[in-house]
């Protein structure tokens, strides 16, 4: 899946429209999110993570060789497992 399918998936999930979306993230007008989600734009990390958190859905990021380890990309900085004494 794509980030822009993330977010149209997203979008009909929650049934909100662009609009919807565009005023939840303060955005002026849809044409917002329309542009985000043209095909010949790319999409910034911390947009993507936004918008998800917006619409009330996580990244997590897991271990495909330990599925039991998972982290979840939030924005917020976290003490890592290499930053420990």
């Amino acid at each position: 899946m794509t980030e822009k399918q993330a977010i149209r998936t997203a979008l009909w999930t929650r049934r909100w429209s662009q609009q919807k979306l565009a005023d939840k993230m303060g955005y002026k007008n849809q044409s917002g999110i329309g542009n985000i989600l043209r095909e010949n734009s790319s999409v910034r990390f911390e947009t993507f993570l936004k918008l998800m958190e917006v619409m009330e859905f996580e990244i997590t990021i897991t271990n495909m060789h330990n599925p039991d380890e998972q982290y979840i990309i939030d924005g917020e900085e976290d003490i890592a497992p290499y930053d420990r004494d």
